[in-house]
């Protein structure tokens, strides 16, 4: 059985060292299922929850699990 675990993290902020925190609002970027400027390190959590422009009902299988993920 596999099982994965994530550290749970109380930060305002999302960090800019988690790469696959990163690659996962990219893609939601890209895919227009969420509207925020990614150029600068690190984002807020509120900006990225209020921001979130698709439910998961329009997002493509790889958009959600990146959703799912963040």
């Amino acid at each position: 059985m596999l099982v994965n675990t994530k550290a749970v993290d109380a930060n305002p902020w999302a960090s800019p060292d988690d790469l696959l925190l990163r690659h996962d609002i990219q893609i939601l970027v890209d895919s227009g299922a969420l509207n925020i400027p990614i150029s600068t390190w690190p984002l807020a959590w509120g900006d990225i929850a209020y921001n979130l422009t698709k439910n998961e009902s329009e997002m493509s299988l790889i958009e959600i699990t990146s959703f799912q993920r963040i």
